[in-house]
């Protein structure tokens, strides 16, 4: 009985025999072959054999130089197959148990293609690059230097330190650490050390006071205060001594008194009936007054 992932390829191969490269037969043959690893390669059940029989497609140069397209195409469809069952596909990342076999299978493809990269023609190189960046990453880590050593004292290469060097480094690590020791050691102990005085301030001039206040009064004298909205005597009384109070609290302001200038006298006769200055009496009564002769 056979499986259900060779089912295709087994029934082209019985139906159709080896023939000779270049004919109609043959031509059809890796078509379907190529067709049926596409659609087996989707699914993590089939993949591990779905590779192989890619490999052994590949295998052939003649078979590499007609159908790259096709076997770069199905290279990515493995690659999106892989990534979405959350597989890594780098050679330092670490990878599931059940999954390892489906990422070393992904991995000969990807040397299969390295090894072919000279038949890849030029439109297709890009895509080549991309698939094959799992294989050409170096990612290391490596762990911090220790604090207490100065980084210009770490040896970066890969030769081990001479005698002679080892001596200077380990001579120049001492003279820094008797400096640190020295320099704490010089340091003042603290009833040495002098207080820096706070600035002066400028005095600041004292602030008039008023000669009292109305709230320093006694109660009785200013009386309690009530806000009614009519205008009673009450309230107007209180109102006059509050003004009188805020009067007397007030230095006193000098005032100028302004005196009116006298008004203008005339002086003469006037040759009129009726003078001002003579008052209003009738001329009749003057003749009347004067002596008869």
């Amino acid at each position: 009985m056979l499986k259900p992932q060779s089912s295709i390829s087994s029934f082209t191969i019985q139906q159709y025999p080896s023939s000779p490269e270049g004919s109609l037969a043959h031509t059809f043959r890796c078509e379907t072959r190529i067709a049926n690893i596409s659609y087996q390669i989707r699914s993590l059940s089939n993949f591990v054999s779905a590779s192989k029989d890619l490999l052994d497609f590949a295998t052939l140069a003649s078979n590499f130089s007609i159908y790259q397209n096709q076997i770069i195409d199905i290279i990515e469809l493995a690659r999106k197959t892989l990534e979405s069952a959350g597989i890594v596909l780098f050679l330092w990342a670490s990878c599931p148990a059940k999954l390892t076999d489906h990422k070393a299978s992904y991995i000969e493809l990807l040397r299969m293609l390295r090894a072919n990269q000279g038949h890849v023609d030029t439109e297709s190189q890009r895509r080549v690059r991309v698939l094959l960046m799992p294989l050409t990453s170096h990612f290391s880590t490596s762990p911090s230097p220790p604090p207490s050593i100065p980084p210009r004292l770490l040896v970066t290469g890969r030769n081990p330190p001479s005698t002679d060097s080892s001596v200077s480094n380990s001579q120049e690590i001492e003279s820094t650490l008797q400096s640190q020791d020295d320099s704490s050691s010089s340091m003042l102990p603290p009833n040495e050390i002098r207080q820096v005085e706070p600035p002066n301030r400028s005095p600041v001039a004292p602030r008039h006071r008023r000669l009292w206040d109305s709230r320093e009064l006694s109660y009785a004298s200013v009386g309690p205060r009530h806000r009614s909205r009519s205008r009673s005597p009450h309230r107007f009384q209180q109102q006059s001594a509050d003004e009188k109070l805020e009067q007397e609290n007030v230095a006193p302001e000098t005032t100028i008194a302004f005196r009116q200038a006298p008004r203008t006298q005339r002086f003469g006769i006037f040759l009129t009936g009726r003078s001002s200055m003579l008052g209003n009496y009738n001329r009749t009564d003057r003749n009347s007054s004067l002596p008869a002769h």
